[in-house]
């Protein structure tokens, strides 16, 4: 059983050193900025490491890959999304305190 882990880790590792550079480009298409197209990649690469075990059965891994680089992407500016309209609803809420007379 140890030998059909380490295997199946060795097959990780060989695919994220085969399709690292084509990810990042991918993640790059999508982000327009280097640093964020790092952390989608790793993002992408953590989640696809999560379910490798799943993946055997996957005829295309990197078209895989693709989808779940493309949905960390959208979750990604889904979390941006929220925290920015967090961000402009608790500055309404000050700037509306602060039209209040004051006593």
């Amino acid at each position: 059983m140890g030998e059909g882990i380490a295997d199946r880790e060795m097959a990780l590792g060989m695919f994220i050193v085969r399709y690292g550079c084509w990810a990042y480009g991918q993640a790059i298409s999508m982000t327009r900025n280097r640093e964020d197209a790092d952390d989608l990649v790793q993002e992408a690469f953590y989640r696809l490491a999560r379910y490798w075990e799943k993946v055997s059965d996957v005829r295309d891994v990197r078209c895989l890959f693709l989808v779940i680089l493309r949905n960390a992407f959208i979750d990604g500016l889904r979390t941006k999304r929220r925290s920015l309209s967090m961000d402009v609803e608790h500055e309404g809420v000050l700037s509306y305190h602060e039209t209040l007379p004051h006593p």
